[in-house]
């Protein structure tokens, strides 16, 4: 794949655990490999803290 940017969305809500771990696995093998920037949106605090950067968007109340 040769893709400057790759967003995933809630990948928590479609995959089991098992399955995740592999897509994530997948997902940081693109960044590392070809040097793809991964955008990860959720609300998994675990699979947050698996990234580089984390960005929160807050309510503003």
């Amino acid at each position: 794949m040769n893709s400057e940017a790759v967003l995933a969305d809630e990948l928590a809500a479609v995959f089991d655990s098992a399955n995740m771990s592999r897509i994530i696995a997948l997902l940081f093998g693109l960044d590392h490999d070809s040097g793809s920037t991964i955008v990860t949106v959720t609300h998994d605090a675990s699979l947050a803290d698996q990234h580089d950067r984390i960005i929160k968007l807050r309510r503003k109340a």
